[in-house]
């Protein structure tokens, strides 16, 4: 591991959820422009973290064995543009309890570990298209059910061919 690392908290969707995201993405997006997010780096963003250092990292691994927050499900029900990033997501309509709970939980462990976090208000999304021209002209065929029970640190790395995410960590949810 080195001294700092680029590192968030995140949602991973199953890989059936992920096909059932790349196949609306395909059938309501193409009118969008841009490029699709790659399969394997389709996720939810809960915290995003930032530059890590190791004793940082530590805190928040021990901090996220113990959130406490009971399994969740999430409906994936609208998508969203936004114009100021060019990017398209799919959202739900309405956020669980749960959802709120668990980011609340995480940022309080970040502030204590010495990570600054963003203050605004959390808005759950799962981006599927970057450098979009415009949003989808098409309503989400249908909402897709995401069963919550887990969620991970996740690494972020830059690379030529374009951003690389590796879990680092994993934790079941329990109340």
């Amino acid at each position: 591991m080195s001294d700092r690392e680029r590192l968030f908290f995140a949602l991973w969707p199953s890989e059936a959820l992920r096909k059932q995201l790349v196949n609306e993405t395909r059938r309501g997006l193409r009118s969008c422009g841009g490029r699709p997010v790659p399969f394997s780096n389709i996720h939810l963003t809960l915290v995003f973290l930032g530059s890590v250092s190791r004793r940082q990292r530590e805190c928040l691994e021990n901090a996220a064995e113990s959130v406490e927050v009971n399994p969740f499900a999430l409906e994936l029900q609208r998508w969203e543009y936004w114009r100021r990033p060019r990017v398209v997501g799919c959202r739900p309509a309405e956020i669980p309890d749960a959802l709120e709970g668990l980011v609340t939980q995480l940022r309080v462990s970040a502030k204590a570990c010495g990570v600054d976090v963003e203050s605004r208000p959390f808005t759950p999304h799962v981006t599927l298209m970057r450098k979009a021209q415009r949003g989808p002209h098409i309503p989400l065929h249908e909402p897709l059910h995401w069963p919550v029970v887990e969620f991970s640190l996740v690494r972020s790395q830059t690379l030529p061919e374009g951003a690389h995410y590796e879990s680092v960590g994993t934790w079941g949810l329990h109340g």
